[in-house]
């Protein structure tokens, strides 16, 4: 998440602007670590600590020691689970029926933050795929 504006600290450039092949660039989120790889910071951790992420239908969004997570797997419950990081970093103990707002807030977040970043959903972006190739595995 951190690599980017690192990338472009370290090179003295400016995050670019614009179009790129008729497609808007998004402003790079996240912060630089280039001070902690110097040696110029005790820590990484920024003022904030909010991060969204969507890979082959798995998302998930973190604020604070609070995470939201909805997996796409046999396992999974198909709702989205709260987990506190800090008491609990192995993920075992959801908080979603005791915490419900939390959750709920949560949820709109990680809904603002794919807006944000144009995240494509992943079952539209497989219907496209195998538009495009023929294939049809999950």
């Amino acid at each position: 998440m951190d690599i980017m504006p690192t990338l472009l600290e370290a090179a003295g450039i400016e995050s670019p602007q614009g179009t790129y092949k008729g497609r808007q660039i998004r402003q790079a989120i996240g912060h630089s670590i280039l001070d902690l790889i110097a040696g110029n910071a005790d820590t990484s951790k920024p003022e904030y600590t909010e991060a969204g992420m969507e890979l082959h239908g798995n998302m998930s969004y973190r604020r604070g020691d609070y995470k939201i997570l909805k997996q796409r797997d046999q396992l999974s419950t198909g709702d989205f689970q709260l987990y506190n990081l800090t008491s609990d970093p192995a993920e075992i103990h959801d908080l979603s029926e005791s915490m419900p707002e939390l959750r709920d807030e949560l949820i709109s977040e990680y809904t603002n933050y794919v807006r944000n970043v144009g995240v494509e959903p992943w079952q539209e972006y497989r219907k496209k795929k195998i538009e495009q190739t023929g294939e049809s595995r999950k």
